[in-house]
């Protein structure tokens, strides 16, 4: 957190704010469950530390007050969709309640696009997650849960975003630029 904010408050807030994702990954890897305490603890840490970035910071992460409730929505919504899809489509949830009710505060505390950037590495990490595990069972006797929990990746992706985030925008623009030459 340090390197990448260096001496200011926003090494205090992200430091705060992984401690608080390191107990939901550790509560989500072994219960399979994110509590609601962790998740409001959270909420409180990522709303400050957007509102500060926005009022009294260097708008590093947070341009304007909708990119807040932009990102919040965004990020919660996109994963509410997915399993309102999933539970039409394949009888079962896709996603637990506590995923949905996770990406709020990171999308609060990353804004309305880069909640995605998020979402996006949450994802890929999930996947390579998904390859171990189907060699796993492909090479081994033990059996594999069919379940797997996604959080710990949610708060994988916001880390990543929350310390690369000036890396990240320079790669996405860079893409963007390549797309429209």
């Amino acid at each position: 957190c340090f390197f990448a904010f260096g001496y200011t408050i926003y090494t205090l807030f992200s430091l705060f704010i992984c401690y608080a994702m390191l107990l939901i990954i550790m509560s989500d890897a072994k219960y399979s469950i994110i509590p609601d305490q962790f998740t409001a603890v959270l909420a409180i840490i990522c709303v400050a530390f957007s509102l500060y970035d926005l009022f009294l910071g260097e708008k590093l992460m947070i341009k304007s007050f909708w990119d807040i409730l932009l990102g919040a929505v965004c990020g919660s919504g996109t994963l509410l969709v997915i399993n309102i899809l999933s539970i039409l489509i394949f009888k079962k949830e896709g996603m637990g309640f506590g995923d949905v009710k996770l990406m709020a505060p990171i999308g609060a505390m990353l804004g309305f696009p880069m909640v995605f950037a998020s979402f996006f590495i949450a994802v890929m990490t999930a996947g390579v997650y998904i390859v171990f595990l189907l060699f796993k069972k492909l090479f081994s006797k033990l059996e594999v849960s069919a379940y797997f929990p996604f959080g710990p990746f949610l708060c994988i992706g916001a880390i990543i975003v929350l310390l690369f985030q000036n890396q990240i925008e320079y790669a996405v623009q860079w893409y963007v630029d390549m797309l429209i030459l």
